[in-house]
């Protein structure tokens, strides 16, 4: 466990700022400096603006160790919400980064310590060791245990099955629900029957822990449940949406049953929205399918080209050929389901290659027609994200040769630029080497952020335009702002006065 290690750095990074803090708070800021000690309060007081939580989410998306003071400063509040934001804080700062138990065992919320547990296993801030050892915990609300005992069973470790039976006692019925999940996934003698004896309630919330249970078998590959999500598909008056659910599910596992199920109801589908809906249910199944079952998607007549365009992307990929041309050609029918689609499928399953075409389409896709801009806008944005996550080296390349394209509009350069200060990659600011300046003022100054908040040298012109963007000019979002008010105060070496300010009683 590192748990010593990772609660001694944070103590002694706060020892050190208030030893300096006597001679730090006498010294004077600049106004920009003030105007960025105003930003950092107003993103560790409490409040329910949405804005707060943005605020706070890029703090600790800049990973900078010299914030730790402000972090412990939040995690140790007694609102729950700032409590969550500091300990995730400091898990993303540690060395390594990985979630302090010491910390998380002072939250008594069952729903605040559900969503930190689910938080810190997306970002990987909870290793497998230290999962296990929360199952361990007497006092750990059985809601928790079984988001931990899903997490370890999708990776194939072992859980103890008396933690997963202890969940069926619970009075929650999705807590039951997902205990006798894991169970038939792990245990050979749980059983279907057992699984639907726990659904067959008139719990009002009975259709929502199945639609979540259906989720559960996609996400986690819980193939064993197969079976049961095709009783849930041919139920009698069973939801619509809970029935194409069950069938995405069965269609994950190529399920004999649920491919002919899917042949027929794409066969008998009154419309071109209702087959739009079937294909991308089997497109998102995809790499467990047979190429063959997308052949009456190919065939289809439609004007607009989309269900053969699906049709093709399926059979590529499950086929495992020419896959970059057919789901690009797909992006380049700006449908947004698919595009996401797309997006998720780069993300999750595509070969790196195949990824890093794909994610390039979706960002040239930006620049299109009026209709979904500013969905294509966000896409562009997570494309350029994830492109450059996926492999730095050859991104920065390409990401340079977009921004220097003359096609390439000002509004897609700042897309690319945003994704680019949003991403966890090293050295961001390296697709901007040897670049000219932008034409137009927004691409600058998100340029300037991002050479800024890596430390990058800037001249004092641009520490005076940072001082302007720090102090609300230029009318940036307050999450963007809050960063270049801590890029503004390293930059002018001013932060450990500024943060001194801050946490002063």
């Amino acid at each position: 466990m590192h748990k010593n290690r990772q609660h001694t750095w944070p103590a002694l990074a706060i020892g050190l700022v208030w030893a300096l803090a006597g001679s730090a708070v006498a010294q004077q800021l600049d106004p920009a400096a003030e105007a960025a000690v105003h930003l950092l309060r107003r993103s560790t007081q409490a409040s329910r603006s949405s804005d707060q939580i943005t605020m706070l989410q890029a703090l600790h998306q800049l990973r900078d160790p010299a914030l730790t003071p402000l972090f412990d400063r939040l995690a140790k509040s007694p609102h729950l919400r700032l409590k969550i934001h500091g300990v995730l804080a400091l898990a993303e700062v540690a060395q390594p980064p990985l979630l302090d138990l010491t910390r998380v065992m002072e939250i008594d919320n069952t729903a605040a310590l559900a969503e930190l547990v689910g938080a810190a296993l997306d970002k990987d801030l909870l290793n497998d060791d230290q999962a296990v050892q929360m199952l361990n915990w007497s006092e750990l609300e059985t809601g928790v245990k079984v988001i931990l005992a899903s997490h370890l069973i999708k990776k194939g470790l072992a859980v103890d099955q008396a933690i997963l039976r202890k969940a069926l006692e619970a009075q929650v019925l999705g807590q039951r629900a997902l205990g006798m999940l894991l169970l038939l996934q792990t245990d050979d003698a749980a059983t279907i029957d057992q699984l639907t004896d726990i659904l067959d309630t008139d719990d009002a919330k009975r259709d929502q822990v199945r639609a979540m249970l259906l989720g559960t078998v996609i996400e986690y590959g819980f193939e064993r449940a197969a079976p049961w999500a095709e009783q849930v598909r041919a139920e009698p008056g069973v939801d619509p949406n809970l029935a194409l659910g069950a069938l995405r599910a069965g269609l994950r596992f190529a399920n004999p049953a649920a491919v002919a199920a899917w042949r027929k109801q794409y066969d008998a589908a009154p419309g071109l929205a209702h087959k739009t809906r079937l294909g991308i249910i089997a497109l998102q199944s995809a790499p467990w399918l047979e190429p063959s079952l997308f052949d009456p998607l190919i065939a289809e007549p439609d004007e607009t080209g989309l269900l053969s365009q699906i049709g093709r992307a399926g059979a590529a990929i499950a086929g495992n050929s020419g896959i970059t041309d057919a789901v690009i050609a797909l992006i380049q029918l700006n449908h947004p389901v698919t595009s996401e689609w797309a997006l998720n499928y780069a993300r999750r399953e595509a070969t790196d290659d195949d990824a890093q075409a794909i994610l390039l389409g979706l960002i040239l896709a930006f620049d299109g027609p009026d209709q979904h801009r500013v969905q294509r806008f966000a896409r562009s944005i997570a494309a350029a994200q994830n492109l450059y996550e996926r492999n730095p080296d050859a991104a920065a390349g390409t990401i340079r040769a977009v921004l220097t394209d003359p096609q390439t509009s000002a509004e897609l350069a700042r897309a690319v630029l945003f994704g680019l200060i949003q991403t966890d990659g090293p050295n961001p600011h390296a697709a901007l080497t040897g670049l000219p300046p932008f034409a137009d003022r927004d691409s600058n100054v998100l340029a300037l952020i991002l050479l800024a908040k890596h430390g990058q040298p800037i001249s004092e012109r641009q520490k005076q335009e940072l001082a302007l963007l720090v102090r609300g000019g230029g009318g940036l979002q307050d999450a963007l702002r809050v960063q270049a008010a801590w890029a503004y105060l390293k930059q002018t070496h001013q932060e450990q006065t500024a943060l001194a300010k801050v946490l002063a009683p």
